[in-house]
């Protein structure tokens, strides 16, 4: 290829006034060490990118040629070649094949760089579409030089009837054509049909005993034509993205843009896609590309978001309400979806079966179809089996996961929205008197306290309501409170004051389980309802200031991880033998013992869960850091750096379905080892955390880290904790000292 030179008189010129050769790359400061890998920058002034594009049709998918058009126009390739079938065809009717022709050239024509047509079946089937064919582009095959290299689209429709194959005019041009580019840095060959297949099957099948040998024109002597010379060839025809390689070159059959595709995916070769080409020095590399992983900037917006959430607005008032004064459950749920999209709105509204829920609903499956602009309407029934006059037992309401999508994109994916109750059973009426009660003024926020708690009881409801409170005190604990019980009865909108007197004369270690009122009100017309409301006690005047140390050992002997505990390690007094119930004025119904050991590359964990139930133990999640929390499970946390940020959770289920997390984010998996185990009456566990992996290093003498421990037992619904926190949720701040020695 010719390349420009630069002159003796200009390269005169450029040294006379002083100009330096232009540098694309021109850093701000030279130094020995960069924030950069190396200088040698991809931009080698012979290479070009050009995209393939493959079928549209054969069993065409109205959208997907025309989508992979803007897409390539993101992409910004030099050219774009293809492999045929690019038409309908196989009509003799002119006025249909007009429209197919006007059709694709208004798609096509979209591409901002020149498109270059290659003749499959479905394009020439008959003398109409061949017609057709040279009347709109000429010739059928031809071929270019780009940047020294040489592009031959081949005509694969010339066996008998237009089906596949090629005449002895067709292989004299091609020979003729590599003869007259010797020199070329590569040979670039286009076709449809994957002939040398079709020429390599015949000629291994067996014949019957007088078929007559075939001798007329074959592909194989353009394959003997282009011996000796660097090329390689794509086809399509198939619709399933296949490699092949003949005489060491690459024959390469592209899957669909467009046309059939099979649902066994991309794994199989099956998939819409485009073959991104770059031609490099030393030549072609490709990048094949799934129609679906190419997006503009627009993938995701604030204008998406914000139109997502006008389509899901009607789902928060999907609402039960209770008529003042009227004992009925109504069942009726009735909403209406509008589609503010430019294309129809598709998906589908699945109400979820949830075995502790006394709600049923009907129809449980909802399709959406909403044309652009248009509103379809939604009407469910539901039956609960709750007694109304036990609000506990109308919980938990039901909920759907809704799926939506449009045109151009999905909008939602498995978006849970909940029915609410409210007015009822004297709904906004209760949380008022709980509200007006003060509930949230029953703390103390000093120890050691003696101190006056009044709260306020008020009947916001059109009927007298009689009540009483009662304080729940732990068995020969410290805490006292006067009166232990205080009755009132209040009129319709009646207001009560009611002060008791709270004190404490224990140690920090006998704080827990703190006291609880137990608050009970019934109305006239035999509705009651109660709640517990335990003292509270702020969890940072327990740990801020009374921070608990746990001392880390260096392990005896061996750990190995197994699930049993007998290890040398785990035979001594166990490091933590005082779970707290995360609800403070509970005492754990089992006990839930812990040790902790390290060595230079692991820090080690046990723990042992008494149970006396063994059988019952919840252990349905099958899946890493997912469904967990419904589980038997522990968990620990470790503030590596015992900054309140350099944090990560490890935990198992009992039945060893492990759970991880980084800073909260499930997403990330770490490297540890784990394993559970089962006794007479304990579930163990032992986890080995390897330093690596918490980015960390042997610690030395006196170091430390926070840590917390966490046990969940799902048949009694308690959630455990030490130190004793009055959160379900780890909280840094409130961890505990891990100190090593």
């Amino acid at each position: 290829m010719n390349k420009p030179r630069l002159t003796a008189a200009a390269l005169a010129a450029l040294l006379l006034c002083g100009c330096a050769p232009f540098r694309p790359f021109q850093p701000d400061i030279r130094s020995e060490r960069n924030p950069w890998t190396h200088e040698r920058f991809k931009n080698d002034p012979d290479a070009f990118q050009f995209v393939i594009m493959s079928d549209r049709t054969g069993g065409r998918r109205p959208g997907i040629f025309g989508d992979a058009v803007r897409k390539v126009n993101l992409l910004q390739p030099e050219f774009v070649i293809c492999v045929g079938d690019l038409f309908d065809g196989y009509t003799l009717y002119p006025d249909k094949l007009d429209k197919d022709w006007a059709d694709f050239g208004a798609i096509v024509g979209q591409l901002e760089m020149p498109f270059f047509h290659v003749e499959g079946n479905h394009d020439v089937s008959n003398f109409l579409t061949d017609y057709q064919w040279c009347r709109m582009l000429g010739r059928r095959y031809y071929h270019f030089l780009y940047r020294n290299v040489l592009f031959m689209c081949l005509d694969t429709q010339e066996g008998e009837h237009y089906h596949g194959g090629v005449s002895a005019k067709q292989i004299a041009w091609a020979k003729g054509v590599l003869a007259e580019h010797p020199d070329v840095r590569w040979t670039l060959l286009f076709m449809h049909q994957p002939l040398w297949l079709d020429e390599e099957r015949a000629a291994g099948r067996p014949r019957r005993r007088h078929e007559e040998v075939e001798t007329g024109p074959r592909f194989a002597e353009i394959q003997a034509a282009l011996k000796g010379r660097n090329h390689t060839l794509f086809a399509g025809h198939h619709h399933q993205y296949s490699k092949y390689v003949r005489d060491k070159h690459n024959y390469h059959v592209l899957a669909s843009t467009g046309g059939f595709t099979n649902e066994a995916g991309p794994d199989f070769g099956w998939l819409d896609h485009v073959l991104w080409v770059t031609m490099t020095p030393s030549g072609p590399r490709f990048a094949g590309l799934n129609l679906d992983g190419i997006h503009d900037e627009t993938l995701y917006s604030e204008e998406i978001r914000q139109r997502t959430g006008q389509t899901l607005a009607p789902f928060a008032a999907l609402t039960i309400e209770q008529p003042r004064g009227e004992w009925f459950l109504p069942n009726r749920i009735e909403t209406t979806l509008a589609n503010n999209w430019d294309s129809a709105l598709t998906g589908t509204i699945i109400w979820q079966e949830q075995t502790n829920s006394p709600w049923t609903a009907s129809p449980i499956t909802n399709e959406v179809l909403i044309p652009a602009g248009g509103t379809q309407a939604f009407a469910w029934d539901f039956t609960c089996s709750g007694d109304l006059l036990d609000p506990d037992s109308l919980w938990p309401t039901p909920y759907a996961l809704v799926n939506l999508r449009n045109e151009e994109r999905v909008l939602v994916v498995d978006r849970a929205v909940r029915l609410r109750m409210d007015e009822w059973p004297y709904g906004g009426a209760r949380g008022q008197f709980w509200r007006e009660l003060g509930y949230d003024s029953i703390r103390i926020e000093a120890l050691p306290c003696a101190t006056n708690i009044t709260v306020w009881p008020f009947n916001p409801i059109d009927e007298r309501m009689e009540g009483v409170l009662t304080w729940q005190l732990p068995d020969g604990s410290a805490w006292d409170v006067e009166p232990p019980c205080a009755m009132f009865g209040l009129a319709t909108q009646e207001e009560a004051r009611i002060s008791f007197s709270v004190t404490y004369s224990g140690p920090l270690e006998a704080l827990l389980p703190v006291p609880a009122m137990l608050a009970e009100f019934t109305a006239q017309d035999g509705l009651s309802f109660s709640n517990t409301i335990p003292l509270a006690v702020e969890p940072e005047h327990l740990l801020v200031r009374h921070i608990r140390t746990l001392a880390c050992r260096t392990a005896t002997g061996p750990v190995q991880v197994d699930g049993k505990l007998d290890d040398a390690a785990w035979q001594r007094a166990p490091d933590v033998d005082g779970f707290a119930h995360t609800r403070l004025h509970l005492t754990p119904s089992l006990p839930t013992r812990v040790w902790t050991a390290y060595d230079a590359q692991n820090l080690y964990v046990a723990f042992r869960c008494v149970e006396t139930n063994l059988a019952e133990l919840a252990v349905g999640s099958k899946e890493r850091d997912n469904g967990y929390w419904s589980d038997d499970y522990v968990e620990f946390y470790l503030d590596t750096r015992y900054d309140t940020e350099s944090y990560y959770v490890f935990g198992t289920t009992a039945a060893g379905i492990p759970s991880d997390s980084r800073h909260f984010y499930k997403t990330w998996d770490g490297e540890f080892t784990h394993a559970v185990g089962r006794e007479e009456q304990a579930w163990t566990a032992e986890f080995a955390i390897p330093w690596e992996t918490i980015a960390s290093w042997p610690p030395p003498e006196g170091f430390r880290m926070g840590v917390s421990f966490f046990r969940n037992r799902r048949q009694s619904w308690e959630h455990t904790v030490w130190p004793p926190l009055a959160y379900r949720n780890l909280r840094a701040e409130l961890c505990a000292v891990l100190r090593f020695e």
